[in-house]
């Protein structure tokens, strides 16, 4: 049949409605089997679409179509397809992959924990230097656990990139505690915080007990006011960034200096929270401290203690 004819039959089929429609579409979807004219049959059917747009209803007109098995060739704006949110593997996820996606850090505030007290930390830390925008890429249990209970902590090494300019940083450890509705980023333990810089703290020498999240290690370095307590007392070296660390020193036989001999016997370096002070009128250039309790075996606080801010 030529085209123009066929054209003509196919405005001919309209005036006798629906039925019509139907016959049609049947003979059409038979055409592009035989000429493989695809195009051609398409506008055929959009003019013929528009042409009905009055008569007809676009739900009608779908599941009458349907029945010949060419629904598929009407666009469906009703039905189109939406983004789907993301999916997580597992709960804790959410809160890391929303935490790392923040465009501003007062945008991951959300997502930490105990956000009132943490947020002048954290506009003290983010507020020198341009915030940087990354993407969580992998997230991986630290202790191997993937499940923990209300008010417990899972420890996660989390992998990401830089949005800017693609590049990728070593993964760090985050503490994630679980709270009701869900998991919060314990950013303070995540960065390592302290009440003070080691420098200052150097500075000041503080007398008064007070927190602090270390690195540490045993060490054989006994000086100044320990300088001869190798018998009563283990020398601990806390890693603080500098070519000389400071060294603290806790009872062998107390509850704590037991424990941080079990934790640290095995020669490798641990991140705890001690409670330290300076020796009232020790030499104002020594590097060593007195270790009074043992607080955390890892960096989370968990025991009701705060740090003096």
């Amino acid at each position: 049949m030529p085209p123009k004819t066929f054209t003509i039959t196919l405005k001919k089929l309209l005036l006798f409605g629906i039925p019509a429609l139907v016959i049609f579409a049947a003979l059409a979807a038979g055409l592009v089997i035989i000429t493989g004219t695809l195009s051609d049959v398409q506008k055929e059917l959009l003019d013929i679409e528009k042409e009905l747009a009055e008569k007809v209803s676009r739900k009608e007109l779908s599941e009458l179509l349907a029945k010949r098995d060419i629904k598929d060739q009407l666009p469906d704006k009703e039905n189109s397809p939406r983004e789907k949110a993301p999916k997580f593997k597992e709960p804790y996820e959410k809160v890391m992959v929303n935490y790392f996606a923040a465009e501003t850090w007062q945008d991951r505030l959300p997502f930490v924990l105990h956000p009132n007290t943490t947020e002048p930390l954290m506009k003290r830390h983010y507020g020198i230097g341009q915030f940087g925008k990354f993407e969580a890429t992998n997230i991986i249990p630290y202790d191997g656990q993937s499940k923990v209970g209300i008010g417990e902590y899972i420890r996660l090494l989390v992998y990401y990139r830089d949005r800017q300019d693609g590049s990728t940083s070593p993964p760090h450890l985050y503490y994630v505690k679980r709270v009701r509705g869900g998991y919060k980023v314990d950013w303070e333990a995540s960065m390592g915080k302290n009440p003070m810089s080691w420098k200052a703290y150097r500075a000041q020498r503080p007398t008064m007990p007070m927190l602090f999240r270390v690195v540490t290690n045993l060490t054989s370095y006994y000086n100044y006011e320990f300088g001869d307590a190798h018998r009563s007392y283990l020398s601990i070296s806390f890693e603080d960034g500098t070519l000389v660390p400071i060294h603290g020193y806790v009872k062998r036989g107390s509850k704590s200096g037991k424990r941080i001999y079990e934790i640290l016997k095995d020669g490798e370096n641990h991140a705890l929270i001690v409670k330290i002070r300076f020796l009232a009128g020790g030499d104002p250039s020594s590097n060593t401290v007195l270790i009074d309790e043992l607080i955390s075996e890892d960096w989370a606080m968990r025991n009701g203690e705060e740090f003096a801010q």
